[in-house]
């Protein structure tokens, strides 16, 4: 395809993070692919509109009726874009992401090379570090990653340049063709929070071919986790949330299946970073009992007990 046929939209769901928001923009200014960018605004914030009005670049602000979440707020984005004929892939970045100068073109080029259909960067978090990485099918890749953190460059000398199918992966960035969200459908808004990417990846890939491509790099930048590892925190309430998300697609969606095995692993680590304790142990049990048992996400009513001791946290 060449490279004045390729029309990107961007989408991004953001929730009261301006300053962020601003550097991801900033990044995306010089991509010559992308059209324009559609900001999904969850927290009606007015800075966040200021953000986006003052770009040099065609940015389609849009405040909807209520919180989707980021399932449902990057679904409300893709819908968004499609309603423009001429765009044929979008990229979704997570509100603290950036891009690297040249990822948006590695991006479409590696998808298009690898006659795929989704394509993810390599991320590095703020030392440049790999950093949240996909479940490659490679097995030298697979193995870098479980080993060590590395540099791109580092990746790059050991496992080159060429593009690497995946069967999952994050969002801080993620590429797709319009062709895919027609066939496949939108991420879920029953997740609220945490996993959604995971299963919206896993259901893609079950049908079509995703790579990583590691020509194309990006930073994901997120703010220091507040409240500490104690049982409540705001980050221990994530991971049960995650917990029960992955519990629920591992076990309930022929497509998720893949993870299953990664599923002790999670629980592990969940116990390993907030202790064993009785509290943990009950909220480890609740969501696979929500999740696996019941089969039911962390945002669907009447399981969403973690996500409403979330939202009663302050601020």
């Amino acid at each position: 395809m060449a490279s004045d046929a390729i029309s990107v939209a961007g989408v991004v769901a953001t929730f009261k993070r301006p300053a962020m928001l601003r550097m991801l923009l900033g990044s995306l200014r010089e991509a010559a692919p992308l059209r324009k960018m559609i900001v999904v605004d969850n927290g009606f914030d007015a800075e966040t509109e200021a953000v986006c009005r003052e770009q040099p670049f065609r940015v389609l602000y849009h405040r909807p009726e209520r919180n989707l979440g980021c399932g449902d707020g990057i679904g409300c984005g893709l819908r968004l874009g499609l309603e423009d004929p001429a765009i044929n892939y979008f990229c979704c970045f997570d509100d603290d992401a950036q891009a690297t100068p040249g990822a948006v073109e590695a991006l479409m080029g590696g998808m298009i090379a690898a006659d795929a259909d989704l394509a993810v960067p390599l991320v590095t978090d703020a030392g440049g570090l790999v950093s949240w990485t996909p479940g490659v099918l490679e097995r030298q890749a697979w193995q870098l990653f479980c080993r060590s953190r590395v540099t791109p460059a580092q990746y790059r000398a050991a496992c080159g340049i060429g593009p690497v199918p995946f069967s999952w992966s994050p969002w801080m960035a993620l590429a797709l063709s319009a062709r895919v969200v027609r066939e496949c459908g939108f991420p879920r808004g029953d997740f609220w929070m945490y996993g959604e990417d995971l299963e919206y990846t896993l259901r893609l890939t079950h049908r079509h071919r995703g790579v990583l491509v590691p020509a194309a790099v990006c930073r994901h930048l997120p703010p220091p986790s507040s409240g500490g590892n104690y049982v409540g925190s705001p980050h221990y309430l994530r991971s049960c949330l995650m917990l029960q998300n992955i519990s629920y697609i591992s076990t309930r969606l022929p497509h998720a299946r893949r993870i299953f095995r990664h599923l002790p692993g999670n629980f592990r680590r969940f116990l390993r970073t907030h202790g064993c304790t009785p509290a943990s142990l009950r909220d480890g049990w609740l969501a696979w009992w929500r999740g696996a048992v019941r089969g039911k996400p962390a945002g669907t009513p009447g399981f969403d007990g973690f996500k409403n001791r979330f939202l009663k946290l302050p601020g």
